[in-house]
């Protein structure tokens, strides 16, 4: 599964979905430094690359 979503995006899907806010807020705080190391507004990440 490929993911293109911000950090916000990240940690609203996660809180949604009833998960632990500190999990989420870890989750999004990865996703907005993977987006934030890449060039272009949407990179495209694997799931696998997120959870590392």
């Amino acid at each position: 599964m490929k993911h293109t979503l911000s950090g916000l995006q990240s940690v609203l899907v996660k809180l949604l979905r009833e998960e632990n806010p500190q999990h989420a807020l870890d989750y999004a705080c990865r996703i907005g430094a993977m987006v934030a190391g890449e060039s272009g507004a949407n990179p495209v990440f694997e799931q696998a690359q997120i959870c590392q």
